[in-house]
């Protein structure tokens, strides 16, 4: 690991809210028709390209690894029904960036 990435592993493991700090998310809004399998592949093609999207760290020491692409799901939200879609939207963002990575605490074989 670089050393800037080893200082967020090291902020990361002393607590879980500076982990969920680090984190860097993004809600796009699409108006109009989308094209969900041309909009899916376009994702997956991009993840497979660029190893920073398939990097997996260790929970127990500072060590990353590269994973084979996996399909990325793309959340559908419809808020045609909300009083207000403006708010309904950024409530929705708000809680998709608290949330926290998986953290399944493995330590990979040497």
């Amino acid at each position: 690991m670089s050393p800037g990435q080893t200082e967020r592993w090291l902020v990361a493991s002393y607590d879980d809210h500076a982990r969920r700090a680090l984190n860097e998310s993004l809600c796009l809004r699409l108006d109009g028709a989308v094209n969900r399998p041309a909009l899916e592949a376009a994702l997956n093609d991009v993840v497979a390209r660029h190893e920073a999207f398939r990097s997996e760290f260790d929970t127990t020491e500072p060590r990353q690894r590269l994973v084979a692409p996996r399909p990325v799901p793309i959340a559908r939200l419809d808020l045609s029904g909300s009083a207000d879609a403006e708010q309904a939207l950024d409530d929705f963002c708000t809680r998709a960036s608290e949330k926290d990575f998986p953290s399944t605490g493995r330590r990979w074989p040497n």
